[in-house]
């Protein structure tokens, strides 16, 4: 469960940080595109949730293919956790939290500020 808490803080911290560089942090549907973007992360895990099919094969093969990086770098996160320890997911998901609590924080010291300049 730790892990998919460190697919979503990957998602939203990209997604604060493409925000952050591109400037779009002011437009009114920055915050629902920071949530959107941490969904966006997990998408190749709903081979687990969606019943056996055709789409469940679907996202499996999305899951299991370097393509899946578009999801915010999701096959390199899958890599690095599967050759490591067995607990090294935590630390990895407890190391992206922290990132994205920082940046969350770097985020709203932005928008408060663009907020007061208007």
């Amino acid at each position: 469960m730790s892990y998919l808490f460190g697919l979503f803080a990957a998602g939203v911290s990209c997604t604060i940080l493409i925000l952050l560089l591109t400037g779009l942090y002011r437009h009114h549907l920055a915050t629902t595109a920071v949530y959107v973007g941490g969904f966006w992360a997990m998408v190749p895990e709903l081979h687990y949730i969606l019943p056996s099919g055709i789409s469940s094969d679907f996202f499996f093969l999305i899951y299991s293919s370097p393509i899946s990086d578009i999801f915010f770098f999701h096959y390199t996160i899958n890599a690095r956790i599967g050759q490591s320890h067995a607990n090294v997911d935590h630390y990895v998901s407890a190391g992206l939290i922290g990132v994205m609590i920082v940046l969350l924080f770097i985020y709203t010291y932005f928008t408060r500020r663009s907020i007061a300049t208007e």
